[in-house]
């Protein structure tokens, strides 16, 4: 039976509920790694990171509140909004290695990683241990038009990914996360900005945002 209480919510496929969401990318300070490990665990307690089945249970509110407005055809919902937010925590093989180095030896098998051999080693991922830049197989735009956010000099180690409702509602959540994370202590800003976001490290937006001819929804 797998615990949907220890899987993070955003690998379902209909992925987290959100009208708006937010990407802060995070650099682990040096010579602060075991220090970080100790606020992950602490925030792996915290809740703050959704489950897969706090993600479900959105959706099941959400697909509620679409059958209600089914069923009340002459009632308008267009101002109605279930609010909510969840979040995700990811990071780079740069950032796996920080966490290594607080860790004892060996604890996150990082050396599967690298194997090239994937027939022998089921664990391998050699292109995400060489990192974006050394894979040209993904069609991906050259190093030199990458987003500046992604050519700073300090090296992103993770992600946090911060979806919702409405805009307070993911800022809010994300601010909590950074306490426990200690940001200015144990994490810092990547030094880059990415256009037309204002706030360094960050990348802010609005789902299927109106002014290009969408609805502006994902709920």
């Amino acid at each position: 039976m797998v615990n949907l209480e220890n899987i993070q919510g955003d690998l379902f496929s209909r992925g987290f509920p959100k009208l708006n969401e937010t990407y802060y990318f995070f650099s682990i300070v040096p010579n602060q790694e075991k220090d970080f490990t100790k606020a992950l665990n602490v925030l792996g307690k915290s809740r703050l990171i959704s489950s897969l089945k706090e993600v479900l249970d959105h959706w099941a509110r959400i697909d509620e509140f679409k059958a209600k407005q089914h069923a009340q055809p002459s009632v308008d919902f267009s101002s109605v909004t279930i609010p909510m937010a969840n979040a995700l925590i990811a990071f780079t093989k740069k950032g796996l290695d920080k966490i290594q180095a607080g860790l004892t030896a060996g604890a996150l098998g990082l050396n599967q990683l690298t194997a090239s051999d994937r027939g022998s080693d089921r664990g391998s991922d050699p292109a995400f241990a060489a990192g974006m830049a050394a894979e040209d197989k993904l069609n991906d735009p050259p190093v030199a038009r990458w987003d500046p956010l992604f050519k700073a000099t300090t090296p992103v180690h993770g992600v946090i990914k911060v979806a919702g409702s409405d805009p307070d509602m993911v800022n809010s959540r994300l601010v909590l996360i950074q306490l426990i994370l200690k940001l200015g202590t144990l994490i810092t800003d990547i030094a880059g900005q990415s256009p037309p976001t204002s706030v360094s490290s960050r990348i802010d937006g609005q789902v299927r945002p109106k002014d290009k001819g969408l609805n502006g929804h994902e709920q």
